[in-house]
């Protein structure tokens, strides 16, 4: 009987825990999803719903896990562990997939829906450690006083002792940058995110990238701190490479030293900038009042060494949209930015020095000047800025420009003011705007004092060569790419000499009959005393130059005051070269200011 009761006891003692355990066994999934909530709550992350769907000896499966009130939620997740680590939070691997959440920036932390990090709270606790945490199209919004941003990215992380430490990290984030939306991309491969002791949050980063879509330049090798804490943030970075891309050459490369300091509601920030020896050296200094949403900044660029021995300038005007090739000058940028949620507003006065370049069929030496930029990009400038250059095309004298005009935001270029001192003479250009989208202008020349033989040489007219000097006016229309002429008038201010000696006689002196010999006689050397051109040519066709000459040659019939009009045909190619060639450069370049402003 004894040993009957002895049995018993011991079935009870097996079939019970046993039954028990299997109980717990079967509704392990209603347990685990009471338990991890409690756990979540009890870790700052509550109200919490972990949506707990399958769970075993080593993984788990979650649909529609919720933290923090539903501020941060997950389509799926999968957790990787081993029992006996698992009574320690340990976890081998969390895979999340479309993780969607909002994060509110305060002063003191950051606010997760009724979760806070950084006020001295253990949101997301210290003993969970997550060997391998990855991120599959994650959505965040973060949101502040500035503003909000969207992020999509994707990472793999570690969590240990309340730390969170990065591998990799890509994200797309969408947030307001100089007054207008903009699409940021961020690759970084080693950081960490840490709470201080003090309370807050410490950020540090290492081999990250910067893009700005449909900006021509990338930040790479970026490496800082931030330090945030009861509204008072310090920041310190720092940027390998400041480069261009999607380009033949890059700009510049530039190395930046940043840091920033977050008091209450103002911000103070500082950047140096420099090329490889110090060539290119940029500061910029600033403050920006949260409350106000608006701040300013000191500028200072150079003066930087262009062409040989100085950075990659050619690759600089590339960004612009040219295709310059610089070979020497200076550069140099001081000024203001005032910034808001308005936009950006540039006060920045561009001063160049001695700049040499070719570009389109001339040569450009010492090209000097001062240009107030009053917008960055498209870039635009006050109204009276003047530049001066040496200019050499082939076939004419090196001439002297200046130009006076302005950079409008269409982008197009007014010009107010030009003239071009050659051959001894002046020749200057009524106002006249060019525009990116069509290839058309409308002016008119003023020639004063200019050398007769080389405008003899710019209208291409066979046999003549002469000396003297001519002033008149020159209607002047640039369209589709023909360039024509009404109505212009030249004359000579004093006496001097021609000898015409054409190979194909034009009408008048055809026409001449017996006294042909004789006229052609005193053209050979002809002491003029007036002289006068008219031109005229269409669009289409060829162009007409009627000479007006009134003199004599002392060798022909002794001296015998001849009176001629000669009408001669014609292409203008010389002139409508110049034109056609200068002004498709400009309108190349603006065209590209243009698309690129817009994008």
């Amino acid at each position: 009987m004894t040993h009957r009761r002895a049995i018993g006891v011991l079935l009870i003692l097996l079939v019970v825990p046993s039954s028990m355990a299997g109980a717990i066994w079967l509704e392990r999934v209603l347990i685990a999803n009471w338990a991890v909530a409690r756990i979540l709550d009890g870790r700052g992350l509550g109200p919490a719903r972990p949506g707990i769907e399958t769970i075993g000896l080593d993984r788990a499966t979650l649909r529609g896990l919720s933290l923090c009130g539903g501020a941060f939620k997950a389509q799926a997740v999968t957790v990787r562990y081993d029992l006996p680590a698992l009574v320690r939070l340990h976890f081998s691997s969390v895979i999340v997939a479309g993780l969607q959440g909002a994060v509110q920036m305060q002063e003191d932390g950051l606010a997760l829906g009724p979760c806070r990090v950084g006020s001295g709270s253990s949101a997301g606790g210290t003993g969970t450690e997550v060997d391998e945490l990855r991120l599959d199209d994650a959505h965040l919004v973060v949101s502040g006083q500035g503003g909000s941003a969207e992020a999509s990215l994707s990472a793999s992380l570690s969590l240990a002792g309340g730390a969170i430490e990065g591998r990799v990290l890509d994200a797309r984030i969408s947030t307001p940058l100089g007054g207008a939306e903009r699409q940021l991309r961020i690759t970084a491969h080693a950081f960490s995110v840490a709470p201080e002791a003090s309370g807050g949050v410490r950020l540090l980063f290492d081999a990250t990238s910067l893009a700005v879509a449909n900006l021509p330049i990338e930040a790479r090798g970026i490496a800082g701190a931030l330090v945030w804490s009861s509204g008072h943030a310090d920041a310190r970075m720092t940027i390998n490479e400041f480069t261009g891309r999607k380009a033949p050459t890059g700009i510049t490369p530039l190395a930046l030293d940043a840091e920033a300091s977050l008091a209450g509601r103002h911000l103070r920030f500082a950047v140096h900038a420099a090329g490889p020896g110090d060539r290119v050296a940029l500061k910029i200094s600033g403050r920006y009042a949260l409350d106000e949403g608006s701040g300013t900044a000191e500028l200072g660029l150079g003066p930087v060494a262009l062409g040989e021995g100085g950075p990659e300038a050619a690759a600089l005007v590339s960004v612009l949209g040219g295709g310059l090739e610089i070979k020497a000058g200076s550069l140099s940028v001081t000024g203001s930015l005032r910034f808001s949620a308005a936009g950006l507003v540039p006060d920045l006065l561009v001063r160049i020095k001695d700049v040499g370049f070719d570009a389109a069929g001339a040569e450009v030496h010492k090209l000097s000047g001062a240009v107030r930029l009053t917008r960055l990009w498209p870039p635009a400038t006050a109204p009276h800025q003047q530049i001066s250059a040496s200019v050499v095309v082939a076939g004419l004298p090196p001439a002297g420009l200046h130009i006076e005009g302005q950079l409008t935001t269409r982008p197009a270029l007014s010009i107010e003011d030009a003239r071009l001192q050659v051959a001894g003479g002046t020749v200057s250009a009524e106002p006249f705007n060019v525009d990116p989208t069509a290839l058309r202008i409308s002016t008119a020349l003023k020639l004063e004092n200019m050398d007769l033989a080389e405008i003899i040489r710019l209208l291409n007219i066979s046999g003549l060569v002469g000396s003297g000097r001519l002033s008149g006016r020159v209607p002047l229309t640039i369209a589709q790419g023909r360039v024509s002429i009404g109505q212009a008038r030249l004359a000579a201010a004093a006496p001097g000499v021609i000898r015409y000696d054409p190979k194909r006689l034009p009408p008048e002196l055809a026409g001449a009959g017996p006294s042909l010999s004789l006229a052609l006689e005193a053209l050979r050397d002809f002491h003029y005393d007036t002289l006068t051109l008219e031109l005229q040519k269409a669009a289409e066709g060829r162009g007409t130059v009627l000479l007006h000459l009134n003199g004599k040659n002392p060798a022909v019939l002794n001296g015998q005051v001849f009176h001629f009009n000669i009408r001669v045909e014609s292409d203008f190619d010389r002139l409508a070269e110049l034109a056609l060639i200068n002004l498709s450069s400009v309108q190349t370049l603006l065209r590209q200011a243009e698309q690129r402003g817009v994008q």
